[in-house]
């Protein structure tokens, strides 16, 4: 067989065969995992991924541990680098090894495709590069973000980001890509890894991708569909635990769960948050929680169910107001200049604690003022704002606002000691355990995973850079609820 530089004709029936993504990556040939050679055979898990990509051009990719995603994408990124003149294409690595053993899977694919739909590389290239170059100027390449500043070069137009929960510091490297891509109408991205730590820019790329408010098309892979992730065994008896999964994960075998107990008992120590954090049972899970992370994800994730995505800066409404029924409005205002962070307004049926609208956005406190009041003329709601952020606690004394919140007769605005913001914290945690507040709103529960507990944003460096404005609202109105008991 021909090696790349070869001058046998083309064959351009085949070549428009071969221009099918799935067609393509299922030429390829591949060292399997059992060491025979040959096509690659795509497993539904990669198909999954692949029909994805090919109908959105931003795809994030949450994956369990060998779903075999990094070869299938390097395979596609060949294809579609091949086959399409001037487009240029790049794998980047959380590290080195990974960069060059899927260089290698590239370059083995190229070198034993069919001469008859092989387009040829330019001369001259160093062999010793991981990149290619063909006749027509499309180029692939894979390069590794170890230090943190990826030699990304001429912005490219397919990109494919690995174990991206493993870079080492995701907002610089955030900075550097995406001003790249970002105005390319015809880029696409694949952003693919197991899941990280909590709190993470990842997470929080995740979760608005989930939420519908990111240019991300959310992906997530369930271990417990693939035959490769199973071990037969005609003794195993599953525990009360593993029939409790056979409830919750539709789809899933004994063989499964005896592939989950193997490995259990074997490089997981019997520890299910570490299966987890690699084969996780949904999209909210696997995440690996830190300290920082103070409510209970349990009670939190039932109601993202039903939850709904909302735009910043728009006002959402669940329900309409009605006669007799109390209502609060919770807000979180903040600064306001070219850094500054967004505010948020919650607003409460104080009878069944039901959030019924949500706000959050960046605005100076006179226009956030004037937004509550014509909220509260409506709706006739007690107002209770942080006064963290004077400026709109005094707009609102200003304009007279009417059941505006005072801590004391010197202290107009909510306003907690250390002590208070403590007990408020509790008593969030005991309502939701109770299932006592409904939230509606996904960006706010969302939010509420995240928090550690902290009024202000992180600052970059720990773990990215995070606001809670909406966690705020809802840590003010469980205070409320204790305060004056509403409702239930």
């Amino acid at each position: 067989m021909a090696r790349n530089g070869t001058t046998t004709p083309l064959d351009a029936a085949a070549v428009r065969a071969a221009m099918q993504r799935d067609r393509f990556v299922s030429i390829c040939r591949i060292v399997r995992e059992d060491e025979s050679i040959g096509s690659l055979n795509i497993t539904p898990t990669q198909q999954q991924v692949l029909d994805a990509c090919i109908n959105h051009r931003w795809v994030m990719i949450k994956k369990y541990r060998q779903a075999k995603i990094t070869t299938l994408m390097i395979l596609d990124l060949l294809g579609q680098c091949m086959y399409s003149p001037g487009v240029q294409g790049v794998l980047i690595a959380e590290k080195y090894d990974t960069a060059e053993t899927a260089w290698g899977r590239a370059r083995y694919a190229y070198d034993y495709l069919p001469d008859a739909i092989k387009i040829p590389t330019r001369s001259g290239r160093d062999p010793a590069k991981r990149e290619m170059e063909f006749v027509h100027g499309g180029r692939i390449k894979t390069i590794t973000a170890a230090t943190g500043t990826p030699a990304i070069g001429n912005s490219p137009d397919r990109v494919v980001v690995t174990e991206y929960d493993e870079f080492n510091d995701q907002d610089n490297f955030n900075a550097h890509f995406f001003p790249s891509v970002a105005k390319r109408q015809n880029a696409r991205v694949v952003m693919e890894s197991t899941p990280g730590k909590q709190g993470t820019t990842s997470h929080t790329m995740w979760l608005k991708a989930l939420e519908g408010s990111s240019q991300f098309h959310p992906v997530f892979l369930k271990w417990w569909l693939d035959d490769t992730c199973t071990i037969h065994d005609p003794t195993f008896i599953p525990d009360q635990t593993e029939l409790r999964l056979m409830e919750e994960l539709e789809g899933i075998t004994y063989a499964h769960l005896a592939f989950r107990r193997a490995r259990l008992d074997t490089e997981f120590i019997g520890d299910d948050n570490k299966f987890r954090h690699k084969y996780p049972y949904g999209p909210y899970d696997g995440w690996a929680a830190e300290s920082g992370n103070i409510l209970p994800s349990d009670a939190l994730l039932p109601m993202l169910t039903d939850a709904v995505a909302t735009i910043d800066g728009r006002e959402h409404y669940f329900e309409d107001r009605e006669e007799g029924v109390p209502y609060l409005l919770t807000c979180d205002p903040a600064g306001y200049g070219s850094d500054g962070d967004p505010s948020a307004i919650t607003m409460w049926n104080a009878w069944d604690r039901t959030e019924v609208m949500s706000w959050s956005g960046r605005e100076d406190p006179g226009r956030l003022a004037a937004r509550i009041m014509r909220i509260q003329s409506h709706w006739d709601c007690d107002v209770v704002v942080e006064s963290n952020a004077p400026a709109c606690v005094q707009a609102l004394m200003s304009a007279r606002c009417p059941k505006l919140y005072h801590t004391n007769a010197n202290h107009p605005g909510f306003y907690m000691t250390a002590t208070g913001k403590s007990a408020a914290i509790v008593t969030l945690v005991e309502q939701l355990r109770q299932n006592d507040i409904h939230l509606k709103t996904k960006a706010t529960i969302h939010q509420l995973m995240q928090w550690d507990g902290q009024s202000r944003k992180r600052g970059k460096g720990e773990h990215g850079r995070h606001h809670f404005d909406r966690a705020i609202t809802v840590m003010i109105a469980a205070a409320m609820f204790r305060q004056r008991g509403y409702g239930l």
